[in-house]
């Protein structure tokens, strides 16, 4: 196991792996696949991609339902979509992480960040501390976590970018959230997106379910059987 404990050696190291990568690269991640937060990162980010899929490696990422909203983030999943690449989206995303090769897991630890209105592509994503596993049955556990998220995810399309499913889905989160009574800024704070449209959507769903308040709009919507 590694420690890494800076922004800049985390997109660096990350970046290193995904240039060594000859199989796949597997990405949970709060912006495509490889996640720079320094200046500059977000190009040598798509680069790094783009030669990855250049050299026949599968990339397969999966992002918030929020990012399917987020113009540059739309712009660099169409880029890296037409060049092979692959994205699905889900209603929450666990701690960034990616698995190369099945040979290593790299995870971001601490807390996350929503993304915030109008914020740039590294919306979502944690800060600072990383770890680097080499054991294989902790690679295996981190990959056999993406297969399953990703198999209940939905598929990015380039020429269909925003999806009724995807609206749906979030909604449905939200109640789900509601329901087990956690506060408005920790259902932002997971769905990755900002506290104002966070609230803005509750209150939506209060209003079509009749409902005077967040609790209630959770227990009303199990009630109508609308959590799954």
């Amino acid at each position: 196991m590694e420690i890494i404990a800076s922004d800049r050696e985390v997109g660096a190291r990350v970046r290193a792996e995904v240039d060594k990568a000859s199989d796949e690269v597997l990405a949970f991640a709060g912006k495509p696949a490889v996640e720079g937060t320094c200046p500059g990162d977000a190009e040598a980010d798509r680069e790094t991609q783009l030669r990855a899929l250049e050299r026949g490696v599968r990339v397969r990422s999966l992002l918030r339902h929020s990012t399917r909203f987020h113009l540059p983030s739309i712009g660099l999943m169409e880029t890296l979509t037409r060049a092979g690449g692959e994205f699905r989206t889900i209603g929450e995303v666990v701690q960034p992480s990616w698995v190369i090769d099945r040979r290593l897991c790299l995870v971001r630890i601490g807390p996350q960040v929503p993304e915030a209105e109008g914020n740039g592509i590294d919306g979502g994503a944690a800060r600072g501390t990383a770890v680097v596993f080499h054991h294989r049955a902790v690679v295996d556990y981190f990959a056999s976590l993406f297969q399953s998220a990703w198999d209940r995810g939905v598929r990015f399309d380039p020429d269909r970018v925003q999806e009724p499913e995807v609206s749906d889905r979030t909604k449905a989160s939200i109640l789900l959230l509601l329901a087990t009574g956690v506060k408005d800024e920790v259902i932002a704070q997971r769905l990755g997106m900002s506290v104002r449209s966070c609230r803005r959507h509750i209150a939506s769903l209060m209003a079509s379910l009749g409902t005077g308040s967040r609790f209630q709009a959770g227990a009303e919507a199990q009630r109508r059987g609308l959590l799954g």
